[in-house]
């Protein structure tokens, strides 16, 4: 009887462990942390005056952070800077 319970248990233990432990491929990201990934990547404005104007970033002020795509497109390598005026304007300047 002894000898029962023993593999009875340890197969209660497999099942429980294999529950919390993710199957091979299975996507283990929490839902939120994909959307606040999504999100960072959508305020990536095209150049440095979008990254700190409407439409996105209308309420960026002098010295906001921002940051924009350094070879004016949506993809490529990003450029992270202040928001400081020229000619009226509110540019990032990295």
């Amino acid at each position: 009887m002894l000898v029962r319970v023993s593999t009875v248990l340890s197969a209660v233990a497999v099942l429980l462990a294999n529950q919390a432990v993710a199957a091979p491929g299975q996507d283990v990201t929490p839902r939120d942390e994909v959307s606040a990934r999504a999100e960072m990547a959508a305020m990536i404005a095209t150049d440095p005056y979008f990254a700190c104007n409407c439409p996105n970033n209308c309420s960026h002020k002098e010295g906001s952070s921002c940051r924009y795509y350094k070879n004016f497109s949506d993809s490529g390598p990003v450029a992270k800077g202040k928001c400081g005026w020229q000619n009226g304007h509110l540019n990032c300047y990295a």
